[in-house]
């Protein structure tokens, strides 16, 4: 294969990765807000506690690791699109996944 086609592939890539980061802050967001409006914590005790602490360092983990995919493919993509405006969404998405890590970071911390 040639580098137009690793071009594309690396594109559909990295729209694949963004639609799943997005979806999965979107199901994050729904079933916090479903767990807040009940106004009680599913299970007892214990239980809940645990559930909550791994939706939210499950969702960051995740969350990094696509967005680290992300990343790469689109660094990937700015050295070998032969196309023009391939390599400026490359270029863009190189800086949306940026500000993701920079969000992702402190939240991660916070968690710690």
């Amino acid at each position: 294969m040639n580098k137009k086609v690793w071009s594309i592939i690396l594109l559909c890539i990295i729209c694949i990765s963004f639609v799943c980061e997005v979806g999965l802050i979107v199901g994050f967001d729904m079933l916090v807000n479903e767990i807040e409006s009940k106004g009680e914590l599913p299970g007892n005790g214990l239980g809940a506690i645990v559930l909550i602490v791994y939706l939210y360092f499950g969702t960051v983990i995740i969350s990094g690791f696509i967005a680290s995919v992300g990343f790469f493919c689109s660094l990937m993509n700015i050295k070998i699109s032969p196309n023009r405006a391939i390599k400026i969404i490359s270029i863009v998405s190189v800086c949306i996944w940026s500000v993701i890590f920079l969000l992702l970071g402190p939240l991660f911390y916070i968690l710690i």
